[in-house]
């Protein structure tokens, strides 16, 4: 899923773009889905009725399950996970009864400086949570129903590795921008980003605090941010929902005001 801003801004790097081939079969993917779902245009019967079946309100209303081959926009969520816990009939005995929704993206700036991102801990600040991040894809997921109960670690390159931390305070839908180009840090974007948790003391360094929010002249402002746009990809007019970081602190301490 495309969505992350086109930006002067050197702590964000541009979005990647499609190649012909992908572009060619997007087209056909998309008016496959169309076919099946019925909302293409001058249609003269039903090419699928097992997809109303499955998903119409009027029938069994299931909007996490594949009604076809390639459904995969509503029945497939990438995510990590440790196995598989198999329940009949209800939710009562799983460790986690919420369904999957599309995930919370989490994008870090990624400069190609010196000092970068180098792993990253979801929910438990935790070693052997770590995850290192790929510097041709520097991206993660996390759950987008309960994210105030998990919180981000990352943790640079320095020596020793300067941590900065994060969370996203509710769910999405966060402010919507229909141009992912057009999202940018303001007190709404940035206003449900919690960054107490960066401290003055080692591993966290007073600069952890200016990059998850400064506070500019006015009622501007740099730091971590959060939007929802909608998939110009998806035919069942999903959203993306995005986090978006600027790259690791250089030093670890540097003048400036933090915003909380």
């Amino acid at each position: 899923m495309l969505g992350r801003p086109c930006s002067d801004d050197p702590d964000r790097a541009e979005p990647p773009t499609w190649s012909t081939e992908q572009t060619l079969y997007l087209a056909v993917k998309q008016a496959f889905d169309k076919l099946n779902y019925g909302t293409n245009s001058g249609a003269l019967y039903d090419f699928n009725p097992w997809v109303a079946f499955i998903h119409d309100p009027d029938y069994l209303n299931a909007p996490n399950v594949y009604a076809y081959s390639v459904d995969d926009a509503v029945g497939n969520v990438q995510a990590e996970g440790l196995g598989f816990i198999i329940d009949i009939a209800s939710t009562q005995n799983l460790e986690n009864p919420l369904p999957a929704i599309p995930p919370i993206n989490i994008s870090l700036g990624y400069a190609g400086s010196p000092v970068e991102f180098a792993s990253h801990r979801v929910c438990t600040n935790d070693p052997a949570r770590d995850k290192p991040v790929n510097p041709h894809f520097p991206s993660f997921v996390i759950s987008a129903n309960n994210p105030k109960n998990c919180p981000v670690y990352l943790l640079d390159n320095k020596d020793p590795p300067q941590s900065y931390t994060f969370t996203v305070t509710q769910p999405p839908p966060f402010t919507a921008f229909q141009n992912p180009a057009d999202a940018h840090w303001s007190e709404q974007t940035a206003g449900i980003i919690d960054c107490s948790g960066n401290t003055d003391t080692a591993p966290f360094y007073p600069s952890s605090k200016l990059w998850c929010c400064e506070k500019l002249a006015g009622d501007s402002g740099n730091g971590v941010f959060a939007y929802t746009t909608p998939d110009p990809t998806s035919v069942h007019l999903l959203n993306g929902n995005f986090v978006i970081t600027i790259k690791a602190e250089e030093k670890y301490e540097r003048g400036g005001t933090s915003c909380n």
